[in-house]
Parts: C-alpha cells; structure tokens; sequence
C-alpha cells in the first residue's frame, strides 16, 4: 500500500478511507491533545449557540481579560487569532525581512515565511535535540527574528531560554517562543512570562487546542509588551477569525481549576508510565519527554513501516517524522493517551 504523505498528525478521515479503516476505530496517537474533555462543554456549547446570531466582539475584550487571568498578564498585550497558527502567520507576515526557524521542529513556522515570501534562515538543535548557542551565534547575522519551539514539538524537549532572550536584547533580534505545549509540564518553571513585561523583543504564542482538548474550537493567542508590533498585527488581522464558540467557550474553560488540576495530575503519571514502558523495547529508543508527546527512533523498520503495521493490526495511528526538517526516516511519534490506549501502543510495538 502507498505511503501516506502526512503533514500533520489527526487526519483520521483520509486514513480511514485509504486503509479501510472505520474511523470510529482508529487510535490516534499522531495528535497531541489532551484526551479528557473539559466538565459541561455541552452547556457552553448551548449557551456559545444562543449568541450565534450576532458578531463577536471584534477586539475580543472579554475573551483578552479572561486570557489575562488566567496568565496573569496584562490584556492590552493580547493578540487572539484562530488557533495559535493565526498567530504564526500573522507574525511572518506582520515582522521585517528574515526569519529563522529552529529545527527539527513544527513546519508551519516555515511554511508561513514561505507564505509571507520572506527569506527562511535554518538552525539546527544538537544531537540530542536541545538549543546550540554556538549555532544561532554563528547565524545571528543572517535573521531578524526566530521561531523556537518551547517544548518543543515533535521532539519533546524543554530548554531554558533565560540566556538566549538576554543575548537577543543585546543584538536587537525578536524572539517568538510557541509555547502552546507548556501546560503539560508539571511545573511551568521555564516559561518566557515573566520576561514579556521587560523584553519588548520577545513575543509567545500560546493556544487552548492542546491541553484543554478543544482543537476543533480555533483560539490562539500572541502574548508581547511591543505595542507597536500588536497594532501592526491587528490592523492586517483578517476581523472575527474567532467565532462566538471559541469566544465564550474559552472564556468557560480558562476558569476551570479542577479541569486543569485533574489534566495535569492524569499526566504526571501517564507520561512517566507510558516513557517507562516505551523504554524497555529493545528494537526502539524513546527520548525523554517533557510534555504529553514522546519522539521515538526505530533501530529496525522505517516509521512508514511501523505506521502501516500498526495500522493494519492494531488500528493505531502514530506520527510518520520523517518530513520534519532534521529527522530521517526512523523517527515517529506517539501522543500520551490515557492507559487503556497506551497499553495497546506498547503492545502493538512490542508485537512488532
């Protein structure tokens, strides 16, 4: 059977049809979200229904506020846009001459400077896939700003970025961290927050999709005391790019304590049990996650191979990495799902 080219994980419906496959059936670990569904999201969903016949807020001031609380940040340095990839493209398309990317790592950050026609600059992390000062040193001249990834997705790892924001100061660079996966940590330690008040230059980019388990309800957002660069973004910002359902639910979800309590208890133990068990295969070596993926490298098979295999015999999905810029073909990732589905993962593996 053909290869699937896969861009992103969670294409379950082309999967479906490709492999003969019901849907229903399939066990995704190619998407990284949290598998427990925020308490009462139908009721939000009927109250986000009854206002669906008027615009939102097209400054989206009550849902900046609730952002604000939740991060304690200020609201005037809160951009929202439709999923954090809003974000991403509007930061090409709104920020000067040459972007650098850090890779391997997510590719819309190069396919929006592609999109945005702005020169792509590419860095590379060391062989074990944390951030090369000397790397971005050498290239410090060729770009104006960089796209990072913190943790860093598909390779799970967490850097401490406190050196690297100082040293950008010093050469007049911005820095945009994606932090969208940072919630899964168990503790937020190495978040770039406390640093936007005083750092001009830095911008993060955080979004709901992921830990609160809605990537159906498109909210992202940009965090950042630049000013200047947020009226620039908001005025080439396509207006109401976020609708009344992620508007009201968002607002809902932020304030959920418990919800968030019991998401990050769920994966302080099924990310160290399912880390745990991946380890012991002895055909594979699993990277030590710091968030609610792990990256994988097969010492065998081709990751094309393990996705059909597992597919065809187990009904799992995994994430093929082999088109992130950086990895070859061994490399795939799974997503940390709750215990039942991680111990067909491990079972499935082991039977290969």
């Amino acid at each position: 059977m053909a290869k699937q080219q896969i861009k992103h994980g969670a294409n379950t419906k082309e999967i479906s049809i490709e492999y003969g496959i019901k849907e229903a059936d399939i066990i995704d670990f190619s998407s990284n979200i949290n598998p427990n569904i925020p308490s009462n999201l139908e009721n939000m969903l009927i109250e986000a229904l009854k206002k669906a016949n008027s615009y939102p807020d097209i400054n989206y001031k009550e849902l900046r506020e609730s952002i604000s609380n939740y991060l304690d940040v200020d609201s005037s340095n809160i951009i929202v846009g439709n999923g954090a990839s809003e974000i991403i493209y509007l930061l090409a398309k709104g920020l000067e001459k040459r972007g650098a990317v850090l890779n391997p790592t997510f590719s819309e950050y190069k396919r929006a400077l592609n999109v945005a026609n702005k020169e792509v600059i590419s860095i590379y992390r060391d062989k074990d896939f944390k951030i090369d000062m000397e790397n971005i040193k050498q290239k410090i001249d060729e770009f104006d700003f960089l796209y990072i990834c913190n943790p860093n997705n598909p390779t799970s790892s967490l850097d401490d970025l406190k050196d690297l924001i100082k040293y950008f100061m010093g050469k007049d660079k911005i820095l945009i961290v994606d932090e969208t996966f940072m919630e899964f940590c168990q503790d937020n330690e190495k978040t770039l927050l406390p640093f936007v008040k005083t750092h001009k230059n830095l911008i993060i980019i955080k979004a709901i999709t992921k830990f609160f388990g809605l990537p159906g309800i498109r909210v992202g957002y940009g965090i950042s005391s630049n000013i200047e660069l947020l009226n620039k973004l908001w005025s080439i910002k396509e207006p109401w790019s976020v609708n009344t359902f992620g508007e009201n639910i968002c607002k809902q979800v932020l304030m959920d304590k418990t919800y968030i309590k019991k998401s990050k208890e769920f994966y302080a133990g099924q990310i160290n049990y399912l880390y745990n068990e991946l380890r012991k295969l002895p055909n594979f070596k699993a990277y030590e996650p710091n968030t609610n993926f792990i990256l994988m490298k097969s010492k065998i098979l081709k990751a094309s191979e393990i996705k059909e295999k597992l597919l065809l015999k187990h009904n799992i999905l995994i994430r093929d990495c082999s088109n992130f810029d950086g990895l070859d073909e061994y490399y795939f990732r799974v997503a940390v799902k709750k215990k039942q589905d991680n111990e067909k993962l491990i079972k499935g593996l082991r039977n290969l």
